[in-house]
Protein backbone atom coordinates (compact mmCIF):
# COMPACT_ATOMS: atom_id res chain seq x y z
CA UNK A 1 0.00 0.00 0.00
CA UNK A 2 1.55 3.30 -1.06
CA UNK A 3 -1.12 5.85 -0.26
CA UNK A 4 -1.96 7.72 2.93
CA UNK A 5 -5.46 8.06 1.54
CA UNK A 6 -5.82 4.27 1.43
CA UNK A 7 -4.87 4.04 5.09
CA UNK A 8 -7.31 6.84 5.94
CA UNK A 9 -10.09 5.05 4.06
CA UNK A 10 -9.46 1.93 6.14
CA UNK A 11 -9.46 4.00 9.33
CA UNK A 12 -12.78 5.61 8.41
CA UNK A 13 -14.35 2.22 7.71
CA UNK A 14 -13.10 0.75 10.98
CA UNK A 15 -13.30 3.72 13.36
CA UNK A 16 -15.16 6.61 11.70
CA UNK A 17 -18.66 7.90 12.24
CA UNK A 18 -19.93 5.65 9.45
CA UNK A 19 -17.92 2.57 10.41
CA UNK A 20 -18.79 -0.61 8.60
CA UNK A 21 -19.69 1.14 5.34
CA UNK A 22 -19.12 -1.25 2.44
CA UNK A 23 -18.61 1.34 -0.33
CA UNK A 24 -16.61 4.35 0.79
CA UNK A 25 -14.25 6.94 -0.68
CA UNK A 26 -11.91 8.99 1.49
CA UNK A 27 -10.44 12.19 0.04
CA UNK A 28 -7.34 13.70 1.58
CA UNK A 29 -7.59 17.45 1.21
CA UNK A 30 -4.48 18.96 2.74
CA UNK A 31 -1.22 19.61 0.86
CA UNK A 32 -2.40 17.43 -2.03
CA UNK A 33 -5.56 15.64 -3.01
CA UNK A 34 -5.69 11.85 -2.92
CA UNK A 35 -8.30 9.15 -2.63
CA UNK A 36 -8.76 5.84 -0.90
CA UNK A 37 -11.49 3.58 -2.28
CA UNK A 38 -13.30 0.76 -0.50
CA UNK A 39 -15.71 -1.26 -2.63
CA UNK A 40 -17.81 -4.12 -1.26
CA UNK A 41 -15.80 -3.93 1.95
CA UNK A 42 -12.41 -4.27 0.26
CA UNK A 43 -9.69 -1.70 -0.31
CA UNK A 44 -9.17 -1.27 -4.06
CA UNK A 45 -5.50 -0.95 -4.99
CA UNK A 46 -5.45 -1.92 -8.66
CA UNK A 47 -2.93 -3.82 -10.77
CA UNK A 48 -0.12 -1.29 -10.31
CA UNK A 49 -1.25 -0.03 -6.88
CA UNK A 50 -2.51 3.25 -8.31
CA UNK A 51 -6.26 2.80 -7.85
CA UNK A 52 -7.80 5.76 -6.07
CA UNK A 53 -5.42 8.37 -7.54
CA UNK A 54 -8.41 10.62 -8.06
CA UNK A 55 -6.29 13.73 -7.61
CA UNK A 56 -4.98 13.16 -11.10
CA UNK A 57 -8.24 12.91 -12.94
CA UNK A 58 -7.80 15.55 -15.64
CA UNK A 59 -10.58 18.12 -15.29
CA UNK A 60 -9.24 20.45 -17.98
CA UNK A 61 -6.49 19.36 -20.42
CA UNK A 62 -5.76 23.04 -21.10
CA UNK A 63 -5.45 23.80 -17.38
CA UNK A 64 -2.38 24.55 -15.24
CA UNK A 65 0.49 22.08 -15.23
CA UNK A 66 0.32 19.69 -12.28
CA UNK A 67 3.53 18.58 -10.51
CA UNK A 68 2.71 15.07 -11.81
CA UNK A 69 3.31 16.30 -15.38
CA UNK A 70 -0.30 16.32 -16.60
CA UNK A 71 -2.41 19.44 -17.10
CA UNK A 72 -5.56 20.45 -15.27
CA UNK A 73 -5.58 17.66 -12.67
CA UNK A 74 -8.15 17.64 -9.88
CA UNK A 75 -5.26 18.15 -7.46
CA UNK A 76 -3.95 21.24 -9.24
CA UNK A 77 -7.34 22.90 -8.65
CA UNK A 78 -8.12 21.57 -5.16
CA UNK A 79 -4.88 20.39 -3.52
CA UNK A 80 -3.77 22.74 -0.77
CA UNK A 81 -0.25 23.50 -2.02
CA UNK A 82 -1.43 24.12 -5.57
CA UNK A 83 -4.31 26.35 -4.47
CA UNK A 84 -1.97 28.40 -2.28
CA UNK A 85 0.63 28.64 -5.08
CA UNK A 86 -1.91 29.90 -7.60
CA UNK A 87 -3.20 32.50 -5.11
CA UNK A 88 0.37 33.66 -4.47
CA UNK A 89 1.06 33.99 -8.20
CA UNK A 90 -2.12 35.93 -8.92
CA UNK A 91 -1.58 38.34 -6.04
CA UNK A 92 1.97 39.03 -7.15
CA UNK A 93 1.48 39.13 -10.92
CA UNK A 94 -1.84 40.98 -10.92
CA UNK A 95 -1.10 43.21 -7.90
CA UNK A 96 -4.36 42.16 -6.26
CA UNK A 97 -5.34 43.89 -3.04
CA UNK A 98 -6.69 41.27 -0.65
CA UNK A 99 -6.79 40.49 3.05
CA UNK A 100 -5.27 37.11 2.23
CA UNK A 101 -1.91 38.86 2.05
CA UNK A 102 -2.57 40.71 5.30
CA UNK A 103 -3.39 37.45 7.10
CA UNK A 104 -0.13 36.05 5.73
CA UNK A 105 1.77 38.88 7.40
CA UNK A 106 2.43 40.62 4.09
CA UNK A 107 4.54 37.74 2.75
CA UNK A 108 3.00 36.00 -0.29
CA UNK A 109 5.09 32.91 0.40
CA UNK A 110 3.29 32.44 3.73
CA UNK A 111 -0.11 32.14 2.05
CA UNK A 112 -1.72 28.78 2.80
CA UNK A 113 -5.22 27.34 3.10
CA UNK A 114 -5.54 28.62 6.66
CA UNK A 115 -5.15 32.29 5.71
CA UNK A 116 -7.23 31.71 2.58
CA UNK A 117 -10.11 30.47 4.75
CA UNK A 118 -9.72 33.45 7.10
CA UNK A 119 -10.17 35.80 4.17
CA UNK A 120 -13.20 33.88 2.88
CA UNK A 121 -14.84 34.13 6.30
CA UNK A 122 -14.33 37.89 6.34
CA UNK A 123 -15.91 38.22 2.88
CA UNK A 124 -12.80 39.39 1.06
CA UNK A 125 -13.89 39.77 -2.61
CA UNK A 126 -10.86 38.07 -4.17
CA UNK A 127 -10.97 35.26 -1.62
CA UNK A 128 -14.68 34.70 -2.27
CA UNK A 129 -14.14 34.58 -6.04
CA UNK A 130 -11.29 32.07 -5.63
CA UNK A 131 -13.31 30.01 -3.12
CA UNK A 132 -16.20 29.80 -5.58
CA UNK A 133 -13.81 28.48 -8.25
CA UNK A 134 -12.38 25.99 -5.75
CA UNK A 135 -15.85 24.70 -4.83
CA UNK A 136 -16.82 24.34 -8.48
CA UNK A 137 -13.75 22.26 -9.31
CA UNK A 138 -14.26 20.18 -6.17
CA UNK A 139 -17.84 19.46 -7.22
CA UNK A 140 -16.67 18.55 -10.73
CA UNK A 141 -14.06 16.10 -9.44
CA UNK A 142 -16.40 14.56 -6.89
CA UNK A 143 -19.08 14.22 -9.55
CA UNK A 144 -16.73 11.97 -11.52
CA UNK A 145 -16.07 9.89 -8.42
CA UNK A 146 -19.76 9.47 -7.64
CA UNK A 147 -20.68 8.61 -11.22
CA UNK A 148 -17.80 6.11 -11.50
CA UNK A 149 -17.95 4.38 -8.11
CA UNK A 150 -21.48 5.02 -6.81
CA UNK A 151 -20.24 5.06 -3.19
CA UNK A 152 -22.43 5.09 -0.10
CA UNK A 153 -20.16 7.68 1.53
CA UNK A 154 -17.49 10.18 0.58
CA UNK A 155 -15.49 11.30 3.61
CA UNK A 156 -13.59 14.58 3.23
CA UNK A 157 -10.42 15.29 5.20
CA UNK A 158 -8.54 18.35 6.44
CA UNK A 159 -9.99 21.41 4.70
CA UNK A 160 -13.58 20.14 5.03
CA UNK A 161 -13.01 19.61 8.75
CA UNK A 162 -11.76 23.18 9.21
CA UNK A 163 -14.19 24.88 6.82
CA UNK A 164 -17.38 23.03 7.85
CA UNK A 165 -20.53 24.48 6.28
CA UNK A 166 -18.49 27.15 4.52
CA UNK A 167 -17.46 24.32 2.22
CA UNK A 168 -20.23 21.77 2.59
CA UNK A 169 -23.23 23.97 1.76
CA UNK A 170 -22.00 25.38 -1.58
CA UNK A 171 -20.49 22.01 -2.49
CA UNK A 172 -23.81 20.21 -2.06
CA UNK A 173 -25.52 22.92 -4.13
CA UNK A 174 -22.99 22.59 -6.97
CA UNK A 175 -22.85 18.80 -7.21
CA UNK A 176 -26.13 18.30 -9.17
CA UNK A 177 -24.47 19.95 -12.18
CA UNK A 178 -21.97 17.08 -12.36
CA UNK A 179 -23.75 13.92 -11.28
CA UNK A 180 -27.08 12.18 -11.77
CA UNK A 181 -29.66 12.58 -9.03
CA UNK A 182 -29.96 8.89 -8.15
CA UNK A 183 -26.30 8.20 -7.25
CA UNK A 184 -26.01 11.63 -5.61
CA UNK A 185 -29.08 11.07 -3.46
CA UNK A 186 -27.71 7.72 -2.29
CA UNK A 187 -24.28 9.15 -1.35
CA UNK A 188 -23.57 10.75 2.03
CA UNK A 189 -20.88 13.42 1.89
CA UNK A 190 -19.37 14.18 5.28
CA UNK A 191 -16.24 15.68 6.85
CA UNK A 192 -14.10 13.21 8.74
CA UNK A 193 -14.77 13.01 12.46
CA UNK A 194 -11.43 11.38 13.31
CA UNK A 195 -9.62 14.71 13.56
CA UNK A 196 -6.02 14.65 14.79
CA UNK A 197 -6.32 10.94 15.58
CA UNK A 198 -6.46 10.02 11.90
CA UNK A 199 -2.71 9.32 11.67
CA UNK A 200 -2.61 6.86 14.58
CA UNK A 201 -5.90 5.25 13.59
CA UNK A 202 -4.74 4.86 9.98
CA UNK A 203 -1.60 3.02 11.12
CA UNK A 204 -3.75 0.82 13.37
CA UNK A 205 -6.20 0.14 10.52
CA UNK A 206 -3.41 -0.91 8.17
CA UNK A 207 -2.03 -3.27 10.82
CA UNK A 208 -5.44 -4.78 11.46
CA UNK A 209 -6.13 -5.28 7.74
CA UNK A 210 -2.72 -6.68 6.83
Amino acid sequence: MNSDANACALAERLFGSLRGTQNLVYLTMSTGLGGGVIANGQLIQGLSDTAGEVGHYVLDPAGPVCPCGLRGCFEVYCGGLNVARRIQERIQHENIKTSILEYAGGNPHDIDLKVFLQAVRTQDPFALETWKEFIERLAQGMGIIIMTLNPEVIVLGTIAIHAGNLLMEPLIKSLPKYVWKRPLDSCKIVPSTLGSSIGDLSAMAVALCS
